[in-house]
């Protein structure tokens, strides 16, 4: 099987949910404020983003190993084939998509969901929220302020390190090591934490399999747009709404954060809100006026990354105001 290269990180059945007539997308990037007319096919995707590459980092040992497939729910799964199938998490992501484009098509036409179709809808959402560039930089600089953190405390003292050199040099570390050099190194900030990519995309499984279930049991409230309007999307599709995140940032608050509602657009026809009430995991709906749209429009809009995504120019030009 061939390798894939451009792997979409907003899925193009999602985008083309937000085309117009002529199967069209506009496209504001807040870099520049400019507005492109983009296909559902050209569009919000990465040279091999999700691809793994295990060759280059050492293995686990068979005990470690386990405790992390087990973190992940696929302990009695083979993960042998990673090697060979780099594209397995591209491939994973597109099944869930393949499972929930007709859940999606049957909320927008009114009709019910089982519950295993919203189980399956949960892990698509939580996907879309961790599966994103910014949800990935957020991880990875996480991982660097942890790692800094561990790093400024084990060379916090000379001692420290010549104790770590020694114990190093009796496990049989065979390189030489200026001891007093390398405390300098560290005290200086003159080094650089780089973490890889595969790090970041263990993050986004581990966090997924804890948001599906968290997201499952709230209460769903699907907003329906007049035939007059539309709702728009962004390049970060699934996103908070809670006060912390003005002042804090996007991922200040996570899915479980008290009295968070968590906002996804469905399509241009509905939009899913995701919140606790004494309801649990009831699904309603509720058709609401060009007021209501446009709130909501403005809060995706204020919510974004780098791009908005809409069927004409003229609804982003007017949520620019």
């Amino acid at each position: 099987m061939a390798n894939k290269k451009h792997h979409h990180y907003i899925p193009q059945f999602y985008i083309d949910g937000f085309t117009n007539d002529k199967g069209e997308v506009f496209v504001l990037e807040h870099s520049t404020g400019k507005i492109n007319k983009q296909s559902k096919y050209g569009t919000f995707h990465k040279y091999k983003f999700y691809t793994v590459d295990l060759s280059k980092h050492k293995e686990r040992d068979p005990e470690s190993a386990q405790k992390m497939k087990k973190a992940l729910g696929i302990e009695n799964i083979d993960t042998s084939n990673v090697k060979k199938y780099p594209d397995m998490i591209e491939d994973l992501l597109g099944d869930s998509e393949t499972i929930s484009a007709p859940i999606i098509k049957k909320l927008i036409e009114g009709k019910q969901i089982s519950s295993t179709e919203k189980i399956e809808l949960s892990t698509f959402i939580a996907l879309m929220y961790t599966r994103t560039p910014s949800f990935h930089n957020f991880a990875s600089e996480m991982e660097k302020q942890m790692m800094n953190k561990s790093i400024k405390k084990l060379f916090s003292e000379k001692e420290k390190v010549k104790d770590l050199y020694n114990k190093m040099l009796a496990e049989g570390y065979e390189d030489k090591i200026d001891v007093q050099e390398l405390f300098k190194l560290v005290e200086e900030d003159r080094y650089k934490i780089e973490i890889p990519k595969e790090l970041t995309i263990q993050t986004m499984l581990i966090g997924t399999s804890v948001i599906d279930r968290i997201l499952y049991n709230k209460t769903w409230l699907i907003m329906e747009t007049p035939i007059t309007t539309s709702f728009i999307t962004s390049d970060q599709p699934v996103f908070m709404n809670h006060p912390l995140v003005d002042k804090y940032g996007p991922f200040s608050v996570g899915v479980g954060t008290p009295n968070v509602e968590v906002i996804f657009p469905l399509s241009k026809e509905i939009l899913l809100i995701m919140k606790d009430t004494p309801r649990g995991n009831m699904i309603m709906c509720k058709k609401i006026d060009r007021a209501r749209v446009r709130e909501l429009n403005k809060l995706i809009f204020v919510r974004s990354g780098d791009y908005i995504i809409a069927r004409d120019s003229a609804l982003i030009e007017k949520l620019k105001k």
